[in-house]
């Protein structure tokens, strides 16, 4: 995910291109879908003009997903700039929590009167107790 919408990078080596999942700043849909990747050499707007890329190498492969997408997007989500909204392969829930309490960003349960222990429980990087939704600390405001 980068600034909040999931990307990803052509896997074809010497290709630098990148497409996006969904709608983009053109109007036309990216090249990432919930199944494969395609690194498109041109896109259609909703409007039917057809729009060139120089960047695109036409490459299509099978694109494989983070198991826990919801539980990523739940955290990153919660950021309130855009810009914030980052993660990369290899990165746990659990260190996206971390950079949101770093960041002022409490669970909701905590501000809530919820649980003060175990309010998050990690196992091996991976949610498996308590609720991932986040709201500023006020004691930070």
């Amino acid at each position: 995910m980068s600034h909040g919408r999931w990307v990803a990078l052509c896997p074809r080596p010497g290709c630098l291109n990148g497409e996006a999942f969904g709608v983009c700043d053109d109007g036309t849909i990216g090249g990432l879908t919930g199944d494969h990747f395609e690194c498109r050499t041109e896109g259609v707007r909703p409007d039917g003009i057809r729009v060139a890329y120089g960047g695109g190498c036409g490459l299509t492969c099978e694109v494989q997903w983070p198991p826990n997408i919801r539980d990523l997007e739940r955290v990153l989500l919660a950021r309130p700039a855009p810009s914030a909204r980052n993660w990369s392969p290899g990165e746990t829930v659990e260190d996206l929590v971390r950079e949101n309490l770093t960041h002022g960003l409490v669970p909701s349960d905590a501000l809530n009167g919820g649980p003060s222990r175990d309010l998050l429980e990690f196992r091996d990087g991976e949610l498996m107790a308590g609720a991932l939704e986040f709201d500023p600390d006020p004691t930070e405001e």
